[in-house]
């Protein structure tokens, strides 16, 4: 399922660059109106897997001197497979007037839920938000992986065939082919340098892993804002 939620300022404001922590944790602030399930999503969720993920914020907003200057709406999208995260999000939004984030007060201005499903075993996908492939090495330093090797494709279908495993209890296997042109981004989450790419790559699996892909995101960190994709 998913959630598109529209915001308003009182007044214009300068929003980071690097905004995933502060949207994430938006989120959890407002998961928090349901303590017991808040607790269970943020300290251990599916064998630690979230289960859930958000795009880039969208709108009335100018990019000058190296700073985001919010003027009008702004709207961002919430993803996840559970019915259940969808729904104490939902209500507790629709509970609130306004929404704290980027160290203002937002006026909800939107709250619109979608229930899109896949239901074909091949799409052709474009990122919303870009995706992280990405290797913990033993000495505690991590390598991030680029589509063009053969580790990335890798690392992103057992990520996701794990996330499945996790949710579901079932075993499915997602067939990854990267189509080139990847865009790389570099971006800070809190205190951690993060490198992904957007890109496009086309899917393959049964409908239903590539139903819960499209819910929960693909590759690493997927509950920091990273890895949605849209069908193209």
């Amino acid at each position: 399922m998913q959630i598109k939620v529209t915001l308003s300022p009182q007044n214009e404001f300068l929003m980071p660059f690097n905004y995933n922590y502060q949207v994430q944790s938006s989120i959890y602030n407002v998961l928090g109106d349901d303590p017991s399930y808040s607790k269970f999503i943020h300290d251990k969720g599916y064998d630690y897997f979230r289960m859930f993920t958000f795009g880039g914020v969208k709108g009335d907003y100018t990019v000058s001197n190296g700073k985001m200057k919010v003027t009008g709406r702004i709207s961002f999208e919430v993803r996840s497979p559970s019915e259940e995260f969808c729904d104490i999000y939902e209500r507790a939004l629709l509970m609130r007037d306004t929404l704290c984030l980027f160290d203002q007060e937002l006026e909800i201005r939107q709250v619109e839920l979608s229930d899109i499903h896949i239901q074909q075993d091949k799409l052709n996908i474009v990122t919303a938000s870009p995706i992280i492939a990405r290797i913990n090495n033993e000495d505690g330093s991590t390598l991030y992986c680029s589509p063009e090797q053969e580790k990335f494709t890798e690392i992103i279908c057992g990520n996701i065939s794990s996330k499945y495993r996790a949710f579901t209890g079932k075993e499915s296997k997602l067939e990854f082919l990267y189509k080139g042109d990847a865009k790389k981004i570099v971006t800070r989450y809190k205190s951690i340098w993060i490198t992904a790419y957007h890109l496009k790559a086309e899917l393959s699996g049964s409908p239903q892993l590539l139903d819960f892909a499209y819910q929960t995101g693909l590759g690493s960190r997927s509950a920091q804002g990273f890895g949605m994709v849209n069908v193209v």
